[in-house]
C-alpha cells in the first residue's frame, strides 16, 4: 500500500524557483488506475462544490438565444494499470444546459491521457448550475465529480479594456491616492512605520529600509490578521491581487524560519465563508528585502481551501528564494470580495513587512461625461457611460449602454419622451431625475441598481377623481403620492375582504403603507383641486429604481362554483365565482409595460390570470361628440371608466388605449379560478417598452398600432339618453371559436347596461376569432338593460378588411329582421332583462331559414295547433331548444336533450309568432319562425 497526499504536483516554474505543494487529505490506494481531472490544465479536485474560473468549470455567460459556449477537460491516467471510463454524465437541478458533446475514449493506459468536451447552452437567464460525474475502475475514485455552473443572460455584457488597472490599493503612505483598500487588524498587534533592519548581505552589513516610499506594515513577535474591505468584482476581468514582502532581523543571525509565515485567504461571501490560498513560510534564518528578494510566488485562485505554500530552499540572506512579490490570479467574481492576510512571526527581533498592496484587473471600457462631451465616444451596448457633468437627455440625447454609473455631484435628466437604456447596472452616487414620460430600461433581471432615484407622473384629474397609481421605486409611502389628499381617501383593493353587498372583494384602507413592489392603490385628487380637470404631479423619490424579476401575490377569495349559493347578493345582482379573483396590481417598472408581453407570461406560458387587464380612466367627463364611424350620428360617449384590453383589442377603440401601460399607473387582473387560494403574477425585463410616445399615456393618448393582423369591430349599444356600452369582435391569429385565455375577455352582467358576444353560454366583452375570415361566420350578439326602452346598436370603428367592402350584418331573429350596420345603426324597442339569443352578427345577407348558415340534413319543425305540439325532426342530435314569443320572453327552455325527434307539448295553441332555436350537438344554431 503506498500513502500519499491529495495535493497537486505542479510543474510550474517561477524565475528560476520550481516547487511542490500539498495539503493534509491523505488516502490509501492500492496500485491499479488512478484518474485526474484537468481544466485548464489546472488539475480539479474530485467532489469539488466550488466551480472556478480558473480550472474552466465556471463556463464563459451565454445568451439564452444563439449562443454557446463549449469547454473541453482532460482526463489523465496517473496510475500504473489501464483506466476504463464506462460513463460521464451530467446531473443537478440545470443538467439539460449542460451537454456532452464529445466523449472521452473508453481505455486509458497508465500515463495516458484523453478528452472530453462539454456544451454549455443555457435555457433560462440566471445562474445555470450541474456536476459531472465520471464513473471508472479507479478503485480509489470510482465517480470522479466536480461541479460547473454558467450563467445564462439576455443583454449584452460591457466590453472590457486591453490591459489590467489597479482598481483599490494600500501602500501605508499618508495621504495616498484613491481608490484606497481598506482594512482592519485584529488578533495581534501590527504597526506602519519605517525604520531599517538585516536583510540584504553585504560587506559590511548595513541596516537596509523596511519600507517602499516612507512606511509598511510590519509585524513582529505576534500571530497578526489583516482584514481588508468589501470589493465588488463582478464588473472586473481577470482580478488578482498583489503585494510586495520582505523578512527582516534586529540581528544578523536571525530571521524567519518555518514556524513563520504570511498567508492569504479568500472570502466570496463577506467574510461568512474562507478559502487559504497562498502561503510564503520562513526557513532557516531566512531574511531578504523589498529590493534583494527576487523571488515570485504566484499561484491561481481555487476556492477549494488548498493552500500552495512557497518555502525557501536557501538559508540565510536570500535573493531568488526571497518571496518579495506576492500574487493571487483569477479571483472570483462577487458582489462581497473580502480578503484576509495573516503574519505570524515568533521572534521579537524577525519582522515581517508588506507593502504596495493592489488589487487589480481589467476594468469595463467607458466613455465619461463631462458636462459637453463624451471622452471615448457616445456610449454603446458594449461601453459603459460614466456621468460626470451634468446631462439632459432632452438637450444631450438618448444614452445607449452597458452599464450607467453616475458621479457624486452629478445629475443625469431623462427629459420627457426620451430614455435611458441600460443593459446592465445602473449606480448613481449623484442624482438620476426621470421627467414625466421619461424612460428608463434594462435588459438585465438580475442587474444591480444603487443609489436613490426621483421619478414624475402627471395625471390630468380634478378634485373627487380617483387615480390608479404603483410605485417605480424599491420603498415609497403611499401617503406621498398626493400629499394634499386626505389619508381616507387612499386605498388599496383586497380581492378575500368582504363587502357590503353580501359578495367578497372590497376596498381596505391603506394610508401609511410602504408600498408594495407591483400592487396597485387608489388616491383621490388632493384638496385644492376642483371639477375641472387640471394637471397633478407626484414625485417618487427617496428610494432605487425597481428592476428585473418582480413577483407580486395575487388572491382569490372562498367564492366557487360549490360555495356560491352560500353568499346572498344584497343588490339584487347574481354573484359570479370571479367575483372575488380580481387583484390590484401595478407596472413596477420607470417605463412602460408592454401589456401584450405581460399577458403572454402570466395568462400562457405561467397561466395565472385571465388575458386581460382592466385600466382605470381616472373618471372622464361624458362629452357629445360626432359618431367616428356615421359622422352624422351623435350620441354622448363615454367607454366605461374601466378600459378592457387583450391580445385582440382594446375595448374603447382603435384611438384610445395604446396597450402600454404607463409607469406609475396599476391596473386589474383576474385570477383564474382553481385550488390555489394565492399565485404569483410575475414581472419581467422583456416586458418593459422604450418606443416612442410608450410611457405617455397615463390617462389617454394616441394609438401606436401592432404589427399583428388583425380585422376588428367594436359595436357599441346605446340607451336613448345616450349611454353606451361596447363590445368587439376581432379575427387574428392564433385565435380560436372557443374561449382563448388571451382573445377573449370576460365580463360580468353587474345590473347596469351590458353588451357582449357569447362563446357558448360564457358572456364577453372582447371575443377574438380566427383567420382566414369567413364571411359565412355567424356571432351571437347579447345584452342586458335595466329599463325598458328604445336603443340603438351601432359600429363604433372598424380596422383590417371591414374598412374595405365586406358588410356587417345584424340579424334580429325576433322580428325576422337583417339589417347592415354599415349603412346605418340598427335601432329597436326592448323590455328590460337579459337576452342571448336575440341578436346575431354575420357578413352574409340571409334571413332566418332552415339552412340558416348551418347544413344539417334532413331537418322539420311543425306546429299542429289541432293537437297541441310542436314536432322537431333531425337526423342530426338535438343539444337544446329554445322557444321565444315575439317580446323576447322565453317560453321554453330544454337543455341536453340528445334526441333526433322531440315533440313539446307544454305550450298552449295560441295563433301567434314563436322563434324555434334549435342547437345541434355539433355547436350549428337553427332559428324559425313559426305560427302556433
Amino acid at each position: 500500500m503506498i500513502k500519499y497526499f491529495l495535493l497537486i504536483l505542479c510543474n510550474i516554474s517561477f524565475g528560476t524557483n520550481s516547487y511542490l505543494f500539498f495539503n493534509d487529505k491523505s488516502s490509501e490506494i492500492s496500485n491499479g488506475p488512478l484518474m485526474v481531472v484537468y481544466g485548464n490544465l489546472i488539475p480539479i479536485v474530485n467532489g469539488s462544490l466550488n466551480p472556478s474560473s480558473i480550472d474552466n468549470t465556471i463556463f464563459s455567460s451565454c445568451q439564452i438565444i444563439n449562443e454557446t459556449n463549449a469547454v473541453t477537460y482532460m482526463i489523465v491516467n496517473d496510475g500504473t494499470t489501464s483506466l476504463t471510463i464506462s460513463n460521464i454524465l451530467v446531473s443537478g437541478i440545470n443538467a439539460s444546459d449542460f451537454q456532452i458533446s464529445s466523449f472521452p475514449v473508453t481505455n486509458i493506459a497508465a500515463g495516458e491521457s484523453t478528452y472530453f468536451t462539454v456544451l454549455f447552452d443555457p435555457s433560462s437567464v440566471g445562474l445555470r448550475t450541474a456536476t459531472i460525474e465520471i464513473n471508472s475502475d479507479d478503485p480509489s475514485n470510482p465517480i470522479y465529480s466536480f461541479a460547473i455552473q454558467g450563467t445564462g443572460l439576455n443583454y449584452i455584457e460591457c466590453g472590457y479594456n486591453l490591459f489590467s488597472e489597479v482598481i483599490a490599493k494600500q501602500d501605508f503612505e499618508p495621504g495616498s491616492t484613491l481608490p484606497i483598500l481598506g482594512y482592519s487588524v485584529s488578533n495581534g498587534f501590527a504597526t506602519v512605520s519605517g525604520g531599517t533592519a538585516y536583510a540584504e548581505n553585504a560587506v559590511p552589513l548595513v541596516f537596509v529600509p523596511k519600507f517602499i516610499g516612507t512606511k509598511s506594515l510590519q509585524v513582529n513577535n505576534s500571530f497578526c490578521t489583516l482584514l481588508f474591505d468589501s470589493v465588488n468584482t463582478i464588473n472586473v476581468k481577470d482580478p488578482s491581487f498583489n503585494f510586495r514582502l520582505a523578512s527582516f532581523s534586529k540581528t544578523p543571525s536571525e530571521g524567519s524560519e518555518n514556524g513563520d509565515y504570511v498567508s492569504v485567504a479568500i472570502s466570496t461571501n463577506g467574510g461568512n465563508s474562507w478559502s487559504n490560498e497562498i502561503k510564503v513560510t520562513g526557513s532557516s534564518q531566512a531574511k531578504w528585502s523589498f529590493l534583494s528578494g527576487t523571488g515570485i510566488a504566484q499561484s491561481n485562485y481555487s476556492g477549494t481551501d488548498f493552500v500552495i505554500d512557497f518555502i525557501p530552499t536557501a538559508t540565510g540572506f536570500l535573493t531568488t528564494d526571497g518571496y518579495s512579490k506576492i500574487s493571487l490570479n483569477g479571483l472570483p467574481k462577487t458582489t462581497d470580495l473580502r480578503i484576509r492576510i495573516t503574519i505570524v512571526n515568533n521572534n521579537i527581533n524577525e519582522v515581517w513587512a508588506i507593502d504596495d498592496i493592489q488589487l487589480k484587473g481589467k476594468t469595463q471600457a467607458s466613455t465619461v461625461w463631462n458636462g459637453s462631451s463624451w471622452s471615448n465616444g457616445i456610449p454603446n451596448n458594449f461601453t459603459k457611460a460614466i456621468i460626470d457633468g451634468n446631462y439632459d437627455t432632452l438637450l444631450n440625447g438618448n444614452i445607449t449602454t452597458c452599464n450607467c454609473q453616475i458621479n457624486s455631484g452629478k445629475s443625469l435628466v431623462i427629459g420627457s419622451n426620451s430614455y435611458l437604456s441600460s443593459e446592465s447596472d445602473i449606480t448613481n452616487f449623484g442624482d438620476l431625475i426621470v421627467e414625466d414620460s421619461g424612460v428608463i430600461i434594462q435588459n438585465d433581471d438580475y442587474a444591480l441598481n444603487t443609489g436613490n432615484a426621483t421619478v414624475k407622473r402627471n395625471a390630468n384629474i380634478r378634485k373627487l377623481d380617483y387615480v390608479y397609481w404603483s410605485s417605480p421605486l424599491q420603498q415609497f409611502s403611499v401617503n406621498l403620492i398626493s400629499p394634499n389628499t386626505p389619508s381616507s381617501l387612499i386605498w388599496k383593493w383586497n380581492p378575500i375582504l368582504n363587502n357590503p353587498n353580501g359578495g367578497v372583494g372590497f376596498w381596505s384602507p391603506s394610508a401609511g403603507d410602504t408600498m408594495e413592489v407591483g400592487k396597485g392603490y387608489i388616491v383621490r385628487g388632493p384638496n385644492g383641486f376642483g371639477t375641472t380637470p387640471q394637471v397633478f404631479t407626484s414625485i417618487f423619490s427617496g428610494s432605487t429604481i425597481n428592476n428585473g424579476l418582480i413577483n407580486c401575490t395575487i388572491a382569490r377569495g372562498p367564492m366557487t362554483t360549490t360555495s356560491l349559493s352560500s353568499f346572498t347578493s344584497l343588490n339584487g345582482v347574481p354573484f359570479s365565482v370571479y367575483d372575488d379573483n380580481w387583484n390590484l396590481i401595478g407596472n413596477p417598472y420607470p417605463s412602460a409595460l408592454n401589456v401584450d408581453s405581460f399577458l403572454l407570461y402570466n395568462a400562457i406560458d405561467n397561466p395565472v390570470i385571465e388575458g386581460s387587464v382592466r385600466l382605470w380612466t381616472h373618471g372622464t367627463l361624458p362629452s357629445s361628440s360626432v359618431n367616428p364611424f356615421y359622422s352624422s350620428y351623435q350620441y354622448n360617449y363615454t367607454a366605461n371608466d374601466y378600459i378592457t384590453h387583450n391580445g385582440t383589442a382594446t375595448l374603447s377603440g382603435p384611438n384610445g388605449f395604446n396597450g402600454f401601460i404607463a409607469s406609475c399607473q396599476s391596473f386589474f387582473v383576474l385570477m383564474n379560478e382553481g385550488n390555489q387560494a394565492n399565485a404569483q403574477v410575475t414581472f419581467k425585463n422583456f416586458m418593459r417598452e422604450n418606443s416612442l410616445n410608450s410611457n405617455t399615456q397615463f390617462y389617454r393618448n394616441q394609438f401606436i398600432s401592432s404589427s399583428i393582423e388583425k380585422h376588428r369591430i367594436w359595436l357599441d349599444l346605446v340607451s336613448d339618453s345616450g349611454n353606451p356600452t361596447r363590445t368587439v369582435i376581432g379575427y387574428l391569429n392564433n385565435a380560436t371559436y372557443q374561449k382563448d385565455v388571451l382573445y377573449d375577455a370576460f365580463t360580468k352582467l353587474d345590473g347596469n347596461q351590458n353588451f357582449y358576444t357569447l362563446i357558448d353560454d360564457q358572456k364577453v366583452c372582447i371575443q377574438g376569432r380566427p383567420l382566414p375570415f369567413e364571411n359565412s361566420d355567424m356571432i351571437p350578439l347579447g345584452f342586458s338593460i335595466p329599463t325598458s326602452g328604445n336603443y340603438t346598436i351601432a359600429i363604433g370603428a372598424l380596422d383590417g378588411l371591414f374598412l374595405s367592402n365586406q358588410d356587417i350584418f345584424i340579424q334580429d331573429t325576433l322580428l325576422n329582421i337583417t339589417h347592415n350596420l354599415k349603412q346605418s345603426p340598427y335601432q329597436f324597442f326592448s323590455n328590460s332583462g337579459t337576452y342571448n339569443n336575440r341578436f346575431l352578427i354575420k357578413y352574409l345577407n340571409s334571413s332566418l331559414s332552415l339552412n340558416n348558415n348551418f347544413t344539417h340534413g334532413d331537418f322539420n319543425i311543425a306546429a299542429n295547433s289541432q293537437d297541441n305540439v310542436i314536432s322537431i325532426k333531425s337526423k342530426e342530435l338535438i343539444d337544446s331548444i329554445i322557444i321565444y314569443d315575439l317580446l323576447g320572453r322565453v317560453l321554453i327552455d330544454k337543455k341536453e336533450i340528445n334526441l333526433e325527434n322531440l315533440n313539446i307539448k307544454e305550450l298552449a295553441a295560441n295563433n301567434q309568432g314563436l322563434l324555434v332555436r334549435v342547437k345541434f350537438i355539433n355547436e350549428s344554431v337553427v332559428t324559425k319562425k313559426i305560427i302556433f
